[in-house]
């Protein structure tokens, strides 16, 4: 029985109808959402096709979909039209070969660009990551952890324990491009500072959000309010106005004073001009209370 496997982000209306008219032809051939969960070198993959909808903004996707088109899967979209080449394909590849090389593992990102809704773009992910059978697949501890597309030993960590895999692992995201920290103030710091590469995460970061701002104004055919909240939307006004940079178009304005005085932590700022189209806001968030409140409802079902 061959198997077509399909990858999807939040879209819910053709990927359903796909799997089911596979199915229903009985022709010998089924289809279903895969599952991933870390992927290891020259691992053997279960499908004669991929239909993939969402591997462009995540870089662990692409990963495994080059290793499965080594293992003889064809895939729709051509993931190598993206990077033609990172670490763990290159261990699987050679490992293929017939080369020896140590046992590697992809992980899922840690991080992901925004407009990635966890419980909707990736739908794909197994959850909880399969920990322990990774690291006993590896040979147990210690395992070296760093990123699938930097060079060098920068950022490289050795772990001996699962706590240690776990923080380390948690670090990544904003880290790997920066070369510097996940942690936005410190990339500020930095980019400031004349990092290269800390400014171009940051620029990255921006791009993305400004990215996303376009694509829904679009969908919904315009906007009313852009609202900045959590951590770096409610803390950086240079974050805000790199966002934001080039959206007048679309009738959305900065006041640059108004910006820079933003705090957003006690209260509802407005940071864009009183006669702007649309409005821009600061608005704090309580993470702690969501969270307790999210918790109470699930152990009161």
């Amino acid at each position: 029985m061959l198997k077509i496997g399909v990858i999807v982000g939040r879209e819910w209306s053709w990927p359903p109808a796909f799997i089911e008219e596979v199915n229903k032809r009985d022709e010998g051939v089924t289809a279903e959402y895969a599952q991933l969960g870390g992927t290891r070198m020259n691992e053997p993959s279960p499908y004669a096709v991929l239909v993939d909808r969402i591997s462009h903004e995540v870089p662990y996707y692409r990963s495994y979909l080059k290793n499965a088109m080594l293992q003889g899967s064809y895939v729709i979209n051509n993931p190598f039209m993206w990077t033609a080449d990172d670490k763990f394909f290159g261990a699987s590849l050679i490992t293929k070969l017939g080369i020896a090389s140590p046992k590697t593992v992809v992980l899922p990102n840690k991080e992901y660009v925004p407009g990635i809704v966890h419980n909707e773009s990736l739908r794909n992910l197994v959850y909880p990551t399969p920990w322990e059978e990774h690291v006993e697949y590896l040979g147990g501890f210690p395992v070296v952890l760093k990123d699938a597309h930097g060079g060098g030993w920068k950022n490289v960590a050795v772990c001996g324990t699962l706590d240690e895999l776990w923080w380390h692992y948690n670090q990544s995201g904003l880290l790997g491009v920066s070369g510097i920290s996940s942690d936005m103030r410190e990339i500020l710091k930095a980019a400031d500072e004349g990092h290269h590469r800390a400014l171009l995460a940051l620029k990255a970061y921006c791009y993305r959000v400004r990215k996303y701002l376009g694509a829904y104004a679009a969908a919904m055919g315009g906007l009313d309010a852009v609202i900045f909240t959590g951590g770096i939307g409610q803390g950086s006004a240079e974050v805000r106005a790199l966002a934001l940079q080039g959206l007048d178009c679309m009738g959305v304005r900065l006041d640059a004073k108004r910006n820079c005085d933003a705090r957003g932590f006690d209260e509802v700022c407005r940071i864009s001009p009183e006669d702007s189209k649309v409005a821009v806001l600061v608005v704090p968030t309580d993470e702690e209370r969501m969270m307790a409140r999210e918790a109470l409802r699930t152990i009161s079902r």
